[in-house]
């Protein structure tokens, strides 16, 4: 394939879109999130120590939970001074640039290639809250799933070109490969990809063996090496620093194993999206002295405070408040080496009790996948069909004003090392509903609602109920405590500036402010568990000029949402149809290899969405979905133009050739 030489207007206009569509998506500022220890705030925080010639950090039950993919981009971004959100909206449009690039061979006209990178660069996600306003690992993982693509399609479409027209790609696929391995911990979901990429550079190096087997070496060998290469530095300095041989804990042997052992235990009856019910914990707790161990903190106030309200550690709590039990238990203090000794004594202990028929239990594997329960296969697929829906409607994507949430410091801090402009905190909340527990550990409380002056809020409604399920927790955990039996309430309040007054025998003992943060007790001595807690809130103050970019951008996305999944189905049954028409073309073919890849990424990436789901806690939603959307761009707009070039060679009668 010749070079592709592009028409003077064509640069400037992409350059012109590139720039609108910066302008566009500057509206956003970034929320800082302080409370998020395990999310935002974990990233943030790890990318301060790397800045800091510390790694990852002190080593704790949190230093290696993810990869450090994320914390080194935010680093390298802070030491330049760029703006965190700036730059993630730059990087997601240079990889449309390379897309646009990467497919020139093939898209040979130069407005299909323009309408390429615009459908790419106005994709609704890449900008949409949940992804492009926060300190969150999405906000570059879409970017770096179309830099995948656009380094296999580069290579596909140029393997017969001159080895420094194909050598950039071989670069990128590498890099990009590499840096998306170790941002997420499930990305072996892009792996179909580049394995579609390697069968036809194989299929083609076949075809003549002899003088084209060095090309198929060089685009084949250097990505694979630079991933291997990337890997092992990460496991090793995480081995030499903390002693834990892995780019992260959850994927390190001991924890895995524990863990897994763990949720190998039978539930008697199961128990969907919870690994280690309490009768689980319990019979585990009789034969695993290790693990017995930590029942007064999991049964404990740790355990309440993972449970949320909820009846049981579900929703993928249990991994968290196990870890963060194993850190107060004092492991982690100890060292690597004591954090293993332990989690290999839970396996142990659990292993003997099942080969001597004391616990009922499966046997371990080396993984986070829970066994399925009866009907979860069916549920599996069920919901892989609900994503495959959801996926062109680009359901939940949307763009708003967000609030930061945080103590000052903590905002000071996300200030600082993003280089960005943090959205306020708001300003008042209004409307209130919440239904919680709450307890002090020398009686029952009364609640009532207040201003700050003190003034009874108009029209608030408190509304007590019984908690069966606290009173039998608690008698389990701590002791009998009857107060525990009616410790429930619901309040609705219309008013701003409302707040939570405790009374304790007629006594006055704390005030909680109903705010955007979830309500906490000053007083040591109260507990609480939120059931459910929705508020709204003033809006921020915006200038004309934001107001204009934010209402561009809604418009944009609602346009996708309504035409994008007729122009799927249309762009595949057109590909299908005029499919053996192109079957004399080797471009096309390789276009058709490059579609299979694309679609079998995108198909996987709803299949571990959907084990999760079932087996976990609920993924379905925008930010878990957010890498197959570039990709699904890409793959219907390569299968509608594949499908409108053939229609356009039938009509002019032009034979299939070889190119």
């Amino acid at each position: 394939m010749h070079h592709t030489r592009l028409p003077k207007w064509e640069p400037i206009a992409i350059a012109t879109i590139a720039v609108a569509r910066l302008w566009l998506t500057a509206v956003r500022t970034l929320r800082a999130i302080g409370w998020a220890s395990i999310d935002d705030y974990w990233f943030l925080q790890r990318a301060r120590s790397i800045m800091a010639g510390q790694w990852m950090g002190p080593y704790n039950h949190l230093t290696l939970i993810k990869g450090p993919g994320y914390p080194l981009w935010i680093a390298a971004i802070s030491s330049l001074h760029i703006p965190l959100l700036f730059a993630q909206q730059l990087l997601y449009t240079l990889a449309c640039l390379a897309v646009w690039r990467a497919v020139a061979p093939s898209v040979r006209s130069a407005p299909a290639r323009a309408a390429l990178f615009v459908v790419l660069v106005f994709n609704p996600v890449s900008y949409s809250n949940d992804i492009a306003d926060h300190v969150s690992r999405e906000g570059v993982y879409p970017a770096l799933s179309l830099l995948v693509c656009a380094g296999v399609a580069g290579i596909l479409l140029r393997l017969a070109a001159r080895r420094r027209d194909v050598l950039p790609w071989v670069i990128l696929a590498g890099v990009a490969f590499a840096v998306l391995w170790h941002t997420r911990e499930e990305s072996v979901w892009i792996a179909p990809l580049p394995m579609f990429g390697a069968a036809g550079v194989l299929a083609w190096a076949f075809g003549d063996r002899q003088a084209r087997w060095k090309r198929a070496v060089l685009v084949l060998v250097p990505p694979a090496l630079f991933l291997a290469a990337v890997h092992a530095a990460i496991v090793i300095t995480n081995g030499m620093r903390y002693g834990v041989w892995s780019d992260v804990e959850f994927k390190w042997r001991p924890f895995v194993l524990a863990y897994s052992s763990l949720s190998a235990v039978r539930p008697h009856p199961p128990v969907p999206h919870t690994p280690a019910p309490k009768e689980v914990r319990e019979r585990v707790y009789a034969v695993s002295p290790a693990f017995a161990e930590l029942r007064p903190l999991l049964e404990g106030k740790l355990g309440m405070d993972w449970r949320q309200g909820s009846a049981d550690l579900e929703n993928g709590m249990f991994m968290w408040a196990f870890r963060e039990a194993v850190e107060n238990a004092g492991y982690y203090a100890r060292g690597s080496a004591a954090v293993a000794n332990y989690y290999n004594r839970v396996s142990r202990e659990i292993d003997a009790a099942r080969l001597s028929g004391r616990l009922d239990a499966r046997e371990a594997h080396a993984s986070l996948l829970p066994p399925l329960l009866p009907g979860q296969r069916g549920d599996i697929l069920r919901r892989w069909f609900f994503g495959a829906m959801r996926l062109p409607r680009f359901a939940d994507s949307h763009i708003a004003p967000t609030y930061s949430e945080g103590s000052d410091r903590e905002l000071q801090e996300f200030a600082q090392t993003t280089r960005t402009p943090l959205t306020p905190r708001a300003r008042s909340v209004g409307r209130v509903h919440l239904i919680a527990w709450i307890i002090h550990a020398e009686g029952s409380l009364d609640v009532t609602v207040e201003h700050s002056d003190g003034t009874p809020v108009p029209d608030a409604r408190v509304t007590r109920f019984p908690t069966p399920d606290l009173y039998d927790h608690l008698k389990i955990s701590w002791k009998d405590f009857p107060p525990a039996r009616n410790a429930g309430f619901e309040i609705h309040a219309q008013e701003p500036d409302a707040q939570l007054v405790l009374s304790l025998r007629g006594r006055r003992i704390d005030r909680i402010a109903l705010s955007t943060d979830l309500p906490k007790p000053h007083d040591p001595l109260v507990r609480i568990g939120v059931y459910q807690y929705e508020k709204t809130v003033g809006e921020p103050d915006l200038s004309s000029i934001d107001t204009l970019r934010l209402a561009v951008l809604n418009a944009i996305g609602r346009f996708y949402q309504v035409t994008f999944p007729l122009v799927l189905v249309v762009a595949l049954l057109l590909f299908v149809v005029t499919r053996r028409w192109n079957a004399g073309h080797r471009g096309d073919w390789m276009i058709a290899i490059l579609l299979g890849g694309i679609f079998a990424s995108i198909a996987a990436r709803l299949m571990i969405l959907s084990i999760i789901d079932v087996t976990s806690f609920g993924v379905f939603a925008v930010g878990y979905e957010s890498p197959a959307y570039p990709l699904l761009l890409t793959g219907t707009f390569l299968a509608a133009h594949q499908g409108v070039a053939a229609l356009r060679r039938r009509r002019e009668g032009a034979a299939p050739a070889s190119t």
